[in-house]
């Protein structure tokens, strides 16, 4: 959704409205004023649409070890193929699953992958991945593998929402 674009367009209409009088009058039929040739005016609030960012978020464990989430013994290599397998499971089905999102309304941009570790926090490089994409989006759609913890530090960091894909 380009909220400026949405905000600004809101704004022109603000400052058309003393426009009113005789010489304006026809420019300022409803029918024209959300026209694209019509200059004091951004887009038309039916044409915007939810802009979404896919994030996968996923435990890679530092070593092999066991513990009381984790009863199943892997290298970190394994571990790590397993979360890349997910991820792209996750995506080819976000991909294939197309009609949940109405491309009318919604706008699904590139999925990502952010990886964390045991201390459940979510370093620098794991937010540069995502932060090109993320202050474009209106809301992030999550798939909290490992611990939704994550979610939350998404959310808190750049104050937007969260859409729970589970």
């Amino acid at each position: 959704m380009e909220r400026r674009n949405f905000i600004l367009s809101g704004l022109g209409g603000m400052a058309v409205i003393p426009l009113e009088t005789s010489h304006y009058k026809s420019i300022l039929k409803w029918d024209n004023f959300f026209r694209e040739e019509f200059p004091l005016c951004g887009i038309n609030p039916q044409n915007t649409r939810l802009i979404l960012k896919p994030i996968m978020t996923n435990l890679i464990h530092s070593d092999v070890w066991e513990g009381p989430c984790r009863n199943n013994v892997v290298t970190v290599e394994e571990e790590t193929q397993r979360v890349k397998d997910s991820f792209n499971s996750w995506k080819n089905n976000l991909n294939n699953q197309k009609s949940r999102f109405d491309p009318g309304h919604v706008i699904l941009m590139e999925p990502s992958l952010v990886i964390f570790k045991e201390d459940f926090t979510i370093y620098p490089d794991q937010f540069e991945k995502i932060e090109p994409d993320a202050l474009k989006a209106d809301a992030f759609l999550i798939s909290p593998e490992g611990a939704s913890i994550t979610t939350f530090k998404i959310a808190e960091k750049y104050n937007k929402p969260i859409i729970s894909d589970w």
